[in-house]
């Protein structure tokens, strides 16, 4: 079997094909249901009026973007199960409907975008813990609700600039006569140097780019907070600092906000790292080409990975943050009584902490 593709030897295409035949058309599915459910009710939960910080408005506008991402995939995803395989290496159009064929270029485009928005507003949601940890005495002033407010805005406009509008301007849907039966296809065939450059931004830009900062970023955090943390322990230990109750509860309340982003930044990166390397090989081997289906085969793993992390968010939020869980059980009982209220410290309140290491992040 030649698949035209260095990066597509035999081998790894048996396990595409087996993983699109048994598992993508019937896992994905329930997972998309799942993640519509998750991210809705993470955008009700961070957008409470407890909640509001510039931390928790990216976080909103990350679980909205997921939200948008898996509800649009949900009838993309569906034809799959009616759909017979066709292991063809060399397969790059699908003939339709008009209907059929705008619906399925224009939620590809849809889908691509707000997954960027998602990975934008995480690196951005990187650099301001990143900001909090290592300039904290800085934090109020790079990180208030105004500049996020634009930072977020700013990063809806990039995305729609710089992919969905020369994505859209690529392609063309074409008329095919075949056995007297009218049908459609979309294809490039009139752009194709456009769309490889499309494709080439999409992997460095939006894929590579984002995972080696947040990458970047998230090992200084976490450098930051082991040297804080070592001498911490040596000043203890000296005695300049008496290691009581109420510094360790501080202590652990400056760390939730940290682990719940390591959560999500290792999720990110296991999902959109590979999926960026496997599309700049696509751009390299094959320039000014529509991508074969040996590519769309193997993008199916890393597709169910992305709907398999942006569907896991809630539990995490849930699991780290007691705020978090305070404000989800309060939006099914409206009279539940302010944990926050009779016991400031548990529910992280950063106000009675310090004014040089405050975090308002969940």
């Amino acid at each position: 079997m030649s698949t035209k593709a260095p990066y597509c030897i035999v081998t790894l295409l048996k396990i595409a094909y087996y993983f699109e035949d048994n598992v993508y058309k019937y896992f994905n599915l329930p997972i998309c249901f799942v993640g519509v459910i998750s991210n809705l009710l993470n955008v009700l939960v961070f957008t409470r009026k407890t909640m509001i910080s510039p931390p928790n408005l990216i976080f909103a506008h990350v679980a909205l973007a997921d939200f948008l991402v898996l509800l649009v995939r949900i009838p993309s995803i569906w034809p799959v199960y009616t759909r017979s395989a066709d292991h063809d290496f060399n397969t790059t159009t699908v003939t339709e409907t008009y209907a059929g064929a705008i619906f399925r270029n224009y939620n590809g485009i849809f889908i691509s975008t707000f997954s960027f928005i998602s990975i934008f507003l995480t690196v951005q949601l990187t650099a301001w813990r990143y900001v909090a940890v290592v300039y904290p005495l800085k934090e109020r002033h790079w990180c208030n609700k105004k500049i996020t407010r634009n930072v977020v805005i700013a990063g809806y406009i990039t995305c729609c600039v710089l992919y969905a509008i020369p994505r859209h301007l690529s392609f063309d849907i074409f008329t095919v006569d075949k056995n007297q039966t009218i049908t459609y296809q979309v294809s490039i065939r009139k752009h194709r140097t456009m769309y490889s450059m499309i494709m080439l931004t999409h992997a460095l830009v939006f894929r590579l780019f984002p995972a080696i900062v947040v990458a970047g970023l998230t090992s200084r955090i976490i450098v930051t907070l082991l040297a804080r943390t070592a001498r911490h322990e040596q000043l203890t230990q000296s005695g300049s600092v008496q290691s009581d109750t109420r510094n360790v509860k501080v202590r652990q309340q400056m760390n939730r906000p940290t682990a719940m982003l390591l959560a999500v930044v290792a999720l990110f990166f296991i999902a959109e790292f590979p999926k960026g390397i496997l599309s700049l090989l696509s751009v390299i081997y094959e320039f000014g080409k529509p991508r074969t289906r040996c590519y769309k085969s193997l993008v199916k793993i890393f597709i169910t990975i992305t709907n398999i992390n942006t569907s896991v968010t809630f539990i995490v939020y849930y699991a780290l943050s007691e705020q978090f869980r305070i404000a989800f059980k309060s939006l099914f009982n409206c009279n539940i009584v302010s944990h926050q209220e009779s016991n400031p410290d548990a529910a992280g309140s950063t106000e009675k902490i310090t004014a040089g290491t405050k975090i308002d992040q969940v």
